[in-house]
């Protein structure tokens, strides 16, 4: 549980907090800034500036500027305060003043405070409460003047200076010089400085820009109407939070269409009266809502004699009103429409023209997310190629439009997923004439989205003039004038371009032009931009896009969207806030929220195909054939949802829902399209007629469609999103009996639907559409829309975890070939085959690879024969390590023996014990195997039975799904393996693959959520891109955001930080690629590392044994795990993709996917994860591509994501990610302290906190470094840097040492000057302080004394039950290949519970050895994590479980562990190439021994004292080692397993300190703490020998040989990482800039070069262990000031002893969540050596609210 915050954090609470919602990205490369002139001076000798600031960018070759004001290149005009180009501290600078300060402010995760005052004679400016400088002067008058003014660029356009990073809360008042307490506070809780709501006077100049999303950028929200001009900057916020230039099409946050549908609410009325009143829909004179933009139909041809009005007043003209007929059609006999005026009022009233009393009222509002309120006045919409004014407008219709060269829909958009594609050569939209085009004198409104490619000459956007010469057109586009690109209107006498808002390069922008009276205005992204005067009569009637309307100048090379057209009315009039799905405004704030920032759980699903041009890899859903199918002559309604998330293929369309296929009579079939003509289109095929019907709307757009096919008294209209688009006179008798299909034709040969469908549903007998509707909004039930539940057949596709789940279904659905109720057998990927585990290419007697079998449940595979060979077997088998013989088919397999067709079953045990059931072993199977045939296997392990299929069809008339007709019963279970093998010695090669799992997955994406909570984080603080680390030539730019490789070609890849490493919790971030994505130039990967130590990838994941990936590979995407290309995820590679990672730490599982089709499994059903770890192992995302200009957008919940998250899995933020709240002041300390030279008294030095452990240095003089701690006592100090005991202290000093610790207060002893003497006159002093479990007895857990180890559960054998599992006799279950176990390693010494003592396979001979352990039934747990651990001797050894192989390379050739997470652990496998050779195995802890061995204590020595602290996870022991056998265990009394430690011998002065320390749960490493050594090995492997200690959960090891004889005493101080207060682990040097993520602000940092990398290391191996702290290094950029543990230096020297350092050697930089290390220091961050370190915090980096601490 985490601490309980006393106060909820809101607007305003008592201490006055501020909860900020987010913060505005500047962009330096778009060159963002807002801008505004004063139109007079204010104060310009008191003001006050505040703002907060997140950087992105740093050591530019320019200043980035925050905020100044120029008017001209003098002191008295100009004045400019940001970060300076050379440190990174802050600045001021004028023409020929400029000061900055002595702190580099190089944090790129935390918040700075940034705040200035000037007072007329001095400038101020603090950062988080420090002042870092004043600077005296007068006479500057550039702030606060009536000169230019900008936030984000510095106002002297003659320099680039611009801020990269985000900004929020910009306040500058007028006339008052303040304190930064005005605007923020400490908050006690957190000890973190925090923003608050400033209250009080502004002045006449004064601003508030809130920069937070809710009110325009730029626009003050002080009441003084000071507003800023932004510049640069393109859709600002989220659709939520946008005021204009909403999408014509109905989306969710992330531009996903979310049903297909116009954004508008329509609804048409059944209009019938009686007794006087009017009754629509059946309810007598209902209150009526309407929308301003909604359209509404009134049909009374049930009531002819009561004509149906609208007036502003009740009852209309009976009570003096009049008809109200804006927006209204009634074109239509006893039809009334209308789309309702921006300007309606409020109330509006319908009533009977005809009699009086029968109307009601109407309330009229505005919502412009559901409705476009100027749609009255529309008459051109088209989202990407196709006009649909017709449909959002009753008073026009819809126009059409030829596509005209290659003009294509491309994976690259603002809304909608994707857009349409001009090149610039003959790429345009041609219309027929309309009136509607002739805008005349009145007002108008033209606008659209555009992304153009590349400035250039003036290019269209819509134009209705051709060649010059004429008034009466115009052309609207943008134009490159030297001033980047303008947008330009352009007629004849009239050129309207120029302003400060210009569009750049590859960026979405909206555009508009409006005329209000006789005022033409354009803006960009809302921005007003320029103004002329015009009252032109535009007449010209023909319209095109993209080009003039003759088709001869100005062709766009680029992207349009939304393009619209307003008659009537100037939409816009002032400013409005532009939609984004990658927004400027991001929830990034420096204030977070209280709690987690969980996504909203969705409800609804859908089911996702993955589809193929191949028979092998398609999935579908079936039905066996029903009368409730056969249509007959009824009437029907067959409709669903669908979404494409590919490229159209070409050839047979795909198959959405089919009774019956295309060549079927009887038959109806709805397919989705195809690249050929008639592309892009819903096309159907009834009774064979091809094609029947065919929509003219684009379904090819990333979006949700609503399909329907209605039969209705003998004509059947086919309707897209609610609107009919064919129809055909219907008289077909459909009696199709056959099997019924969602997403394929089996009449289209291979091909398959790719995509989404959701809400299938199957009418019969009715017909639930007769005219034009609006689609729901809602999932679909058995009586929505009028439906009547006995009519209704099938409903299904609507469960977001399971793909079979129906509501309605005339008996069960399959998934393709596999049964019901089994799952696909994915953990059989086998790594000694080939592409991953999933083929295999069988040659010789030799190469047979066995693949460990579940031991229960129902699982399903496919076989694919790529080659039919010779002389094979195939199936499975209880013998994973016999080789097959060469006499024909083999009496140990259940499966195939084949030697030529037709192939004869096979029905054995190893025993010989028969398993045939249906079938008969040595039988013919009565087919042949060809090339491309599927062999289907259903083994039910409950059961004891299995089947085998061909190609769809079971053998025997087989049913897995009920269970009958088994091929085979009594089956092998547990130790079963699934094999394939070569049988003899002949020639011949049969090649084999395992299929992936191709059955259909649900998801919970869905055409009806559009809830921003539910697809991007709340306000919080994200990772991005990290500036600090990444391989070279990479550009980072959106706020780190975005990656571009720059090198041609190579890899290079980029991390990420700011989400400090989480180890537990469930996450899930995308990833958009950019560029073109083609097999010979680019490749793209995204993934994480999964890992404890710190270290960076290479580009392209192969060097790293837990680098997981998903990318684009060859042509189509494919996972990555280290060197190893996985199975691909069948969809081809495509610009605008986007590819998923869900990762679950928790349990160790990963997914990953591309456009929402997942490698294998499904996160949504927890099923079949791409790739298994160790749970609680901490994680890392990285990025990679290869090829120049390579680029993709990273999301980690900052931006609306564009697939909805698997319920569970969140954002990656500081809320979601922070741990428990724990106050490092509690538990560690630095403190700083001067001499005073007693030579008589003592001295005290009072500490932060109750301290266990302290370390003292003299900081000015050479003296020893000295060790205290509560567990040994008063006066017995310990010295890092030499080997002495603690013994005799008197010998050691002459006075001047450590004496007493009691609690808060260290007592340092008098003395007289020496180099033990640490209280020399006015001598500077570092104390560094820990606590553990206090001093009240000789044992302490958690400040609780007692008085012996048997009070604490420490003494001898009180651990025996944590270490050793002897439940059997556990040889008995060892079994071996031909080279068994014997002779002088019998397979006993395997599990005598000595890790020294081997079973070997022995003997000579080559070939593969091979040993199985059956581990039967003896694990508890159901679904795992295992944590295994198999003891070998060869490197070369080699463990399988689950199908998953394992070597000894993994951690250092001596034990193999493994974290597995299978149902259960049926055996280990262990093969090496020679003997195999082990000495032990552990599974979640606990050694297997054998039930009559005789273990030795468990602890094997009791401590003499301790003092654990188990919260910080800190143990002190003092213990006396028996000398008895080969090591001691002594218990530390911690939580978890060290790992990190320090052990000294404390009874010699020989014995050296030890630093023992283990990362990933390996075996320990050590180095010597009194020397600059680098580490040690672990005596070739085997524990306990050598020099070591290793640890346990419960105890350590300690090998004898690292002491004295018999009685020796020794001290061992162990931590283990604590999120938020402490981390261990290593990195990798790159000589350059580096960066560790920690977790939070170090206060202590320890690193120590402990090894080369790589042989192409020359730099020498050993260096110092260096140390550094917060206090003494109290900002970075001062002077060095490094301490190093092995030696008496003081600070200013180097490490090496060669002499003072300087700020070069200053590497180490605390940051907030980690540390930068910026050069190339051999101690610190040698190219390609390996270095160990120790963290303690200061901070953790994110407050309780999600916040990051503050930035140092």
């Amino acid at each position: 549980m985490g601490v309980i915050i006393p106060q909820v954090v809101t607007e305003d609470r008592a201490s006055g907090a501020q909860l900020i919602h987010g913060s505005l990205t500047f962009d330096g490369s778009r060159s963002t800034r807002l801008e505004r002139t004063f139109p007079s001076a204010g104060n310009r000798e008191s003001w006050t500036w505040s703002c907060w600031v997140r950087r992105d960018t740093f050591t530019l070759s320019n200043r980035q500027t925050i905020f100044g004001g120029y008017g001209a290149s003098n002191d008295t005009d100009w004045l400019e305060i940001g970060f300076d180009d050379n440190g990174d501290d802050v600045y001021f600078t004028t023409n020929s003043i400029t000061a900055s300060g002595s702190s580099q402010r190089r944090d790129p995760t935390g918040w700075y405070h940034f705040f200035s005052t000037y007072d007329g004679s001095a400038l101020k400016i603090y950062v988080n409460n420090r002042l870092e400088f004043t600077h005296s002067f007068s006479g500057v008058r550039g702030i606060n003047s009536n000169v230019r003014h900008f936030i984000g660029q510095t106002p002297n356009n003659s320099v680039d200076r611009h801020f990269d990073g985000k900004i929020s809360q910009c306040y500058f008042i007028d006339g008052q010089v303040l304190n930064p307490s005005n605007f923020a506070f400490t908050d006690g809780l957190t000890n973190t400085w925090r923003p608050k709501k400033y209250i009080g006077e502004y002045g006449a100049n004064g601003f508030w820009l809130p920069m937070d999303g809710n009110s325009p950028i730029g626009k003050d929200q002080s009441g003084n109407g000071n507003d800023f001009t932004p510049i640069g900057f393109g859709g600002s916020v989220e659709l939520s939070k946008a005021t204009g230039a909403i999408p014509i099409l109905s989306t969710n946050e992330a531009g996903t269409l979310t049903n297909g549908g116009v954004r508008t609410d329509k609804k048409t009325y059944t209009v019938t009266a009686s007794g006087g009143k009017y009754y629509l829909d059946g309810v007598e004179t209902p209150t009526l809502n309407f929308l301003r933009g909604g359209t509404y139909i009134f049909d009374y041809t049930g009531a002819t004699s009561h004509p149906f009005k609208f007036s502003t007043t009740s009852d209309g003209t009976h009570n003096g009103g009049s008809q109200y007929t804006d927006g209204t059609n009634t074109l239509t006999t006893n039809v009334m429409k209308i789309t309702v005026p921006h300007n309606a009022p409020d109330t509006l009233y319908y009533y009977c023209s005809a009699h009086s009393g029968m109307g009601s009222s109407i309330n009229v509002t505005t919502d412009v997310l559901k409705a476009d309120p100027y749609a009255w006045k529309n008459v051109l919409a088209i989202p990407l190629h196709t006009d649909i004014s017709g449909d959002i407008n009753v008073n026009t219709s819809s126009k059409s439009f030829t596509i005209n060269g290659d003009a294509v829909v491309k994976g690259v958009s603002n809304h909608y997923g994707s857009s349409l594609n001009y090149d610039g050569s003959g790429d345009y939209l041609g219309a027929t004439t309309s009136a509607d085009f002739a805008m005349g004198t009145g007002d108008f409104t033209l606008e659209c989205w555009v992304y153009r490619y590349s400035a250039g000459a003036f290019t269209n956007f819509m134009a209705t003039r051709g060649a010059p010469g004429t008034t009466a057109g115009y052309t609207f586009g943008a134009q490159s004038n030297g001033n980047g690109n303008d947008i330009e209107f352009y007629t004849n006498g009239l050129q309207l371009d120029g302003g400060s808002q210009r569009i750049t390069n590859k960026k979405w922008h909206h555009v508009a032009i409006t005329r209000s009276g006789n005022t033409l205005s354009s803006y960009v992204n809302g921005i007003l931009n320029t103004t002329t005067t015009n009252s032109q009569d535009f007449s010209n009637t023909s319209l095109a896009i993209a080009i003039t309307n003759d088709a001869s100048q100005g062709p766009l090379a680029g992207l349009l969207q939304d393009i619209r057209m307003y008659k009537g009315v100037a939409k816009y009039t002032d400013n409005f806030t532009v939609p984004s799905t990658a927004p400027d405004v991001l929830p990034v704030t420096p204030s977070g929220i209280v709690g987690k920032t969980n996504l909203d759980k969705i409800a609804e699903g859908a089911v996702a195909f993955n589809g193929s041009n191949n028979e092998s890899y398609g999935d579908y859903l079936s039905f066996s054939g029903n009368a409730d199918f056969q249509m007959g002559t009824l009437d029907f309604t067959i409709e669903c949802y669908f979404n494409l998330n590919h490229a159209i293929p070409a050839g047979c369309w795909r198959g959405m829902i089919s009774l019956g296929g295309y060549q079927t009579a009887g038959g109806i079939t709805i397919y989705a399209p195809r690249a050929d003509a008639p592309r892009d289109t819903v096309v159907v095929i009834l009774n064979t007629v091809n094609p029947t019907m065919v929509s003219t709307v684009n379904v090819n757009d990333g979006g949700w469609h609503h399909v329907a096919l209605v039969r209705n008294s003998g004509t059947t209209k086919l309707y897209v999103d609610g609107i009919e688009h064919d129809s055909y006179s219907d008289s077909n008798n459909y009696n199709y009996s056959g099997t019924v299909y969602i997403g394929r034709d089996p009449d289209c040969g291979t091909t398959f639907f790719q995509g989404f469908i959701s809400n299938v549903r199957i009418t019969k007998g009715q017909a639930l559409y007769t005219s034009n509707f609006t689609p729901s909004t809602e999932p679909l039930t058995t009586s929505s829309q009028g439906a009547t539940p006995s009519n209704v057949k099938l409903l299904c596709c609507q469960s977001k975890t399971s793909a079979t789940t129906a509501a309605v279904t005339p008996g069960s659905i399959s998934k393709s070939w596999m049964p019901e109720g089994y799952t696909h057998w994915t953990d059989g990927y086998n790594t000694g085959w080939s592409d991953n585990g999933l083929k295999t290419s069988t040659a010789t007697q030799s190469d047979y690879i066995p693949t460990a079998l579940p031991s229960t449940g129902k699982h399903y595979w496919e076989i694919k024969v790529n080659n039919v060979g010779t002389y094979h077997v195939f199936g499975v088998t209880d013998d994973g390590g016999r080789k097959p013989g060469n006499n024909g088919y083999q009496d140990w397999f259940s499966g195939f023996y084949y030697n030529g067709n037709p192939p004869i079953f096979l029905a054995k045990k190893a025993n010989g014990t028969s398993t045939a059931d249906q079938i008969t072993h040595g039988a013919a199977t009565g087919t042949t195997f060809g090339n491309d045939d599927i062999i289907m296997w259903a083994y039910d392990a409950d059961a004891a039975k299995m089947w085998i299929g061909r190609n769809g069809t079971w053998y025997a008339s087989g049913d897995p799904s009920a269970g009958t007709n088994a091929g085979f019963q009594n089956m092998p279970t547990s130790g079963a393996y699934f094999k394939t093998a070569y049988a003899t010695n002949g020639s011949g090669t049969m090649t084999f693959e395992i299929l992936n799992d191709r059955t259909p997955k649900a998801t919970n994406f869905n055409p009806f959520t559009n809830d921003i909570n539910a697809v991007r984080g709340h306000e919080s603080n994200y990772p991005t891109l990290s500036p600090l680390s990444n391989n070279g030539s990479i550009t980072l730019a959106n706020g780190n955001l975005n990656f571009t490789n720059n090198s041609s070609p190579g890899w290079r890849a980029c991390g990420s930080f700011g989400h400090g490493r989480p180890t537990s919790g469930k996450y899930y971030f995308e990833t958009q690629l950019i560029t073109a994505v083609t097999a010979s130039s680019y490749n793209h990967f995204v993934g994480v590392l999964i890992q404890d130590s710190y270290s960076f990838i290479d580009g392209d994941f192969a060097n790293n044994a837990e680098g997981y990936a998903i990318g684009a590979y060859t042509g189509s995407f494919r996972t990555r795990n280290g060197g190893i290309y996985g199975q691909p995820v069948y969809k081809p590679s495509k610009t605008g993709a986007i590819l998923q990672v869900a990762i679950d730490v928790d349990n160790g599982k990963l997914w990953m996917g591309c456009d929402n089709v997942w490698a294998s499994g499904s996160p949504h059903s927890n099923t079949n994860p791409s790739y298994r770890f160790k749970p609680g192992k901490s994680f890392s995302p990285h990025f990679s591509t290869y090829g120049g200009s390579a680029s993709m957008d990273v999301n980690f919940g900052q931006k609306p994501f564009r697939f909805t998250p698997p319920d569970g899995f969140q954002s990656i933020n500081l809320s979601n990610i922070k741990p428990d709240f724990i106050d490092p002041d509690k538990y560690v300390g630095v403190t700083l302290y001067t001499g005073t030279g007693d030579n008589v008294s003592s001295r005290t030095v009072e500490l932060p906190h109750s301290a266990d452990l302290i370390w003292a240095k003299s900081r000015d003089r050479n003296s020893s470094h000295q060790l205290l701690d509560t567990v040994r006592g008063d006066n017995l100090v310990l010295q890092s840097n030499n080997a002495i005991n603690d013994r005799n202290p008197t010998t050691q000093y002459t006075g001047g040492g450590l004496s007493t610790i009691d609690g808060k207060t260290l007592t340092i002893a008098s003395g007289t000057t020496n180099n033990q003497n640490l209280n020399t006159l006015n001598e500077k002093g570092v104390v560094w302080s820990w606590k553990a479990g206090g001093r009240k007895n000789t044992f302490n857990i958690d400040d609780v004394g007692y008085a012996n180890a048997s009070d604490v559960n420490m003494s001898v054998g009180s651990l025996n039950s944590y270490g050793w599992d002897q439940r059997t006799t556990w040889s008995n279950g060892l079994t071996a290949n031909d080279r068994a176990f014997n002779g002088p390693y019998p397979a006993t010494q395997f599990f005598d519970g000595n890790t020294t003592t081997f079973a070997s396979t022995g003997g000579s001979g080559g070939g593969n050895s091979s040993g199985t352990v059956d581990l039967g039934n003896y694990f508890p747990e159901s679904d795992g994590p295992y944590r295994v651990e198999v003891g070998c001797t060869s490197a070369n050894a080699v463990v399988t479980i689950g199908g998953v192989e394992h070597d000894s390379a993994e951690v250092g050739n001596t034990a193999i562990r493994i974290w597995t997470s299978v149902p259960s652990v049926p055996a280990i496998v262990m093969n090496n190439n020679g003997s195999f050779g082990g000495s032990h195995i552990i599974i979640n802890g606990k050694m297997l021994v054998d039930s009559g061995i005789t273990m030795p204590n468990v602890p094997s020595v009791a401590p003499t004292g301790c003092s654990v602290g188990t919260k910080q996870g800190f143990s002190i022991i003092e213990y006396s080692i028996t000398g008895s056998g080969s090591y001691d265990s002594i218990p530390h009394g911690l939580l978890r397993a060290p790992e990190f430690g320090i052990f000294k011998s404390i009874s010699d002065n020989s014995t050296e300190w030890g630093v023992y320390y283990s990362v990933n749960g390996n075996n320990t490493r050590w180095a010597q703490l009194n020397s600059s050594s680098h580490q040690g090995s672990n005596n070739s492997g085997h524990l306990p020998g050598g020099n070591y200690v290793k640890y346990y959960d419960k105890y350590v090891q300690i090998a004898h040989s690292a002491f004295a004889s018999a009685g020796t005493a020794g001290i061992g101080y162990m931590w283990h990482s604590v999120p938020g207060l402490q981390r261990f682990g290593t990195y990798i040097g790159n000589s350059s800039s580096n960066f560790v993520e920690l977790g939070f602000k170090p206060a202590i940092l320890w690193v120590k070069r402990i090894s080369p990398n790589s042989s192409s290391d020359t730099s020498t191996n050993n260096s110092s262990w260096t140390m550094m702290d917060s206090s003494r290094l109290s900002y970075n950029g001062q002077t060095p000031n490094h301490l190093y543990a092995d030696r008496n230096v003081h600070e200013g020297f180097r490490g090496d002893g060669t002499g003072t350092s300087s700020l070069s050697d200053m590497t180490l930089e605390p940051v907030t969540n980690g540390f930068y290390l910026k050069g190339p220091a051999t101690e610190t961050n040698s190219n390609t050596g390996k270095f160990l370190y120790a963290a303690w915090a200061e901070a953790p980096s994110m407050n309780l609210y999600g916040a990051e601490a503050d930035a140092r």
